[in-house]
């Protein structure tokens, strides 16, 4: 099993901010997603698909699948 480097780290620890902030629907990502016309769902969706891609990439085993999901 690989160890993460830290570049995986960081870039995971960015896209799992993205993710969470999507999912609680923080202002600045509902009006970018409403600017966009695309619904609350979706952006709730790929915040959970950041969130698991995140979760993936800081993991020695799954860092090519989550990289490959983000």
């Amino acid at each position: 099993m690989s160890k993460p480097s830290a570049w995986h780290t960081l870039v995971g620890l960015g896209f799992g901010v993205a993710g969470a902030s999507k999912l609680l629907a923080v202002r600045p990502q509902a009006e970018l997603f409403e600017s966009w016309g695309w619904p609350k769902q979706s952006m709730q969706v790929i915040g959970a698909a950041d969130l698991v891609g995140a979760l993936l990439l800081v993991t020695g085993r799954t860092q090519k699948v989550g990289a490959a999901l983000l």
